[in-house]
């Protein structure tokens, strides 16, 4: 069928008007939100953040959460001398840890011994040994350095197979009667200049002693005189090399 001549500007303008509407974009639909009421649907892009700011914490803030070394009897402030040791409160000192700064003191107490910095550790010389109380099991005291006192504690370890560290310098807990609890020793350094200067003690523990007058002027004897040989380092009596006997 030919359609009149006239029909055609009246179809291409439909044609295009139509294509028109069709391209046109719609307006997206709004959800309405009551106040107080919470919306059906969230964007994902908003719950995001809140999401990451409840959960998530700054290193800062790990950082200051840490727990201080030294508050216990599980570990101590390293050292390499007395300088790096300070009281864990200047007006109260009660513990040795690492230097604070000064503070204006309306009370004070004075320091229950001496802070030091003994075998790498800052350690508390008291002033009196504290006196052994409680209960204890074989070879399970631990010597709570920053405190100098001692703490009966195994570590959950078997006593057969349980291991009384030797001492050269220090602070020493041990077990001596479980029935009175930990007694506390300090063993101080002892000055040398060979190792025929210097002794072991087994009592408490392994420790170095200065050599009894009886035994000056002759060399160890392993096995005979003990399973561990004394030793003088940098001037100080120490433990030596252990034998197997």
């Amino acid at each position: 069928m030919t359609l009149p001549s006239a029909w055609g500007p009246l179809l291409a303008g439909c044609v295009l008007g139509c294509a028109g509407a069709a391209d046109e974009p719609r307006p997206a639909p709004t959800m309405a939100v009551t106040v107080g009421q919470a919306p059906s649907v969230v964007s994902a892009s908003a719950s995001a953040p809140a999401s990451t700011s409840a959960t998530s914490s700054s290193p800062s803030a790990a950082a200051s959460a840490a727990p201080k070394l030294g508050r216990d009897h599980r570990s101590f402030v390293a050292c390499s001398a007395d300088d790096d040791c300070g009281w864990d409160d200047p007006c109260a000192p009660t513990r040795c840890v690492e230097p604070q700064p000064p503070a204006a003191c309306e009370e004070t107490a004075p320091a229950p011994g001496a802070c030091l910095c003994v075998e790498g550790a800052c350690t508390l010389k008291p002033k009196t040994a504290p006196i052994a109380s409680g209960a204890c099991e074989l070879r399970g005291c631990v010597v709570d350095r920053a405190a100098g006192t001692c703490v009966a504690d195994t570590g959950g370890v078997p006593e057969n197979i349980r291991f009384s560290r030797p001492v050269n310098v220090g602070p020493s807990c041990d077990c001596n009667a479980p029935a009175k609890g930990c007694a506390f020793s300090w063993f101080d350094a002892v000055l040398c200049k060979t190792e025929r200067d210097c002794w072991v003690d087994p009592s408490p523990r392994r420790h170095p002693v200065a050599r009894p007058a009886h035994l000056r002027g002759r060399d160890f004897k392993p096995c005979s005189d003990g399973e561990v040989a004394p030793a003088c380092k940098a001037g100080v009596c120490a433990l030596g090399p252990a034998y197997s006997c």
